[in-house]
């Protein structure tokens, strides 16, 4: 699959010269492919430890942030990591995108009980013609409710194809219900330790998921969600041509997605078939579309704290700079809470308390209690401050 994807992403770029390192082995070379586009870790980095000037600092814009009443303008307003380049464009849309308001699943069912679908499609279509005040809307409206798979949700997304047969939207969130439910039965095992009617239930589900986003596709090609559900269909399936398909279409179906690049940088992590240098030649095309979705920022933090291995807990002289360069640049709320959970976990306050602050600046469901661990193991001194 490597060899595919990484010609895909290349040609998405628009960097088609890098296709002449697809005969290398996966890490031949990375190391030059990496320069200016992965950051080197070494002792002498100089994301340092925050000093108590910077943890000061923070705090006290933090403490003015959590005076503002209005969710988005504290999410504006909140100060963004010490020495980190967050930009004013990616927060921006990371704070409208988390924050703005969408259809919830209550909603959903108060409206498809009336029998108002239409009203549903009526306001994504609205929402996708917005996308500076209601960014990814869709996939903000769907990830948010339905990543887990249950008998209420599934009741839901077959009412509102029933009533919406021409609806691109209702066939793509039926796809990825179907995902989720698809990697809720394979489970979390190696392939090779899962019984065969845990991969039989899986394949069963994932035919279901690729009837209804070939559909969705056919309905509406531009809609981005049916691509990023194919991409990781295709990798519990092993079926790399899906993948780079996916992955070619997806990537040049109108405005760059942020839920086909999450989806890319599943399929570019070395344990799913990737390696350093597809992800290097995707945080490139992060770079260089993050102009027309400034969301795509977010997607950095994504590949570089897998690559670093903030989430395993081990500690390490250079930890502190390894955080601070994984998440140098605007993160999601999901990479926020895991760094400042594992830096807790680890003892390392101060990292802790920047990013869990973070984490609930972006809406984070219950982070508070973690965080109040965090600040009671600040110096007094520091704790004065907030």
């Amino acid at each position: 699959m490597d060899r595919l994807l990484r010609l895909c992403i290349a040609v998405a770029v628009g960097c088609l010269s890098v296709s002449a390192s697809l005969a290398d082995s996966p890490n031949a070379g990375v190391d030059a492919k990496l320069q200016g586009v992965l950051p080197i870790v070494s002792s002498d980095d100089s994301r340092h430890a925050f000093t108590p000037d910077e943890m000061k600092s923070f705090l006290i814009a933090r403490a003015k942030a959590e005076k503002i009443s209005d969710r988005l303008q504290r999410c504006l307003d909140y100060p963004d990591p010490p020495g980190s380049r967050w930009t004013h464009e990616s927060v921006a849309a990371y704070c409208r995108f988390r924050l703005q308001p969408v259809i919830n699943r209550v909603e959903m069912k108060a409206l498809l009980d009336g029998g108002h679908a239409a009203d549903i499609d009526r306001r994504l279509t609205e929402w996708e013609h917005q996308p500076k005040t209601h960014p990814e809307a869709f996939w903000r409206m769907i990830s948010e409710d339905f990543v887990r798979s249950d008998a209420d949700a599934r009741q839901l997304l077959e009412a509102w194809k029933q009533q919406s047969p021409t609806s691109a939207f209702a066939y793509a969130a039926s796809s990825y219900g179907f995902l989720q439910e698809a990697w809720e039965a394979r489970g979390g095992d190696y392939i090779q330790e899962t019984p065969r009617a845990k991969i039989n239930a899986m394949e069963t589900l994932l035919a279901r998921a690729e009837g209804d986003l070939r559909h969705a596709i056919k309905l509406d090609p531009s809609v981005a969600l049916p691509y990023a559900v194919m991409i990781e269909s295709g990798i519990m399936l092993g079926d790399d041509a899906s993948v780079a398909d996916a992955a070619k279409h997806g990537m040049l179906a109108s405005l760059p997605s942020l839920p086909v690049y999450e989806a890319l940088a599943l399929a570019a992590q070395p344990r799913w078939g990737g390696s350093l240098t597809t992800q290097s030649n995707l945080l490139a095309s992060v770079q260089t579309n993050a102009a027309k979705n400034p969301l795509l920022v977010v997607v950095r933090a994504k590949i570089l704290s897998e690559q670093l291995g903030l989430g395993c807990y081990c500690s390490s002289r250079q930890e502190d700079s390894v955080y601070r360069t994984a998440l140098d640049q605007t993160a999601s709320r999901t990479e926020l809470f895991d760094a400042g959970e594992s830096a807790l976990n680890d003892g390392q306050y101060k990292v802790a308390v920047i990013y869990l602050s973070e984490a609930s600046r972006f809406d984070y469901p219950g982070v508070e209690e973690k965080l109040s661990v965090a600040m009671a193991h600040l110096d007094p001194t520091l704790q004065k401050s907030h």
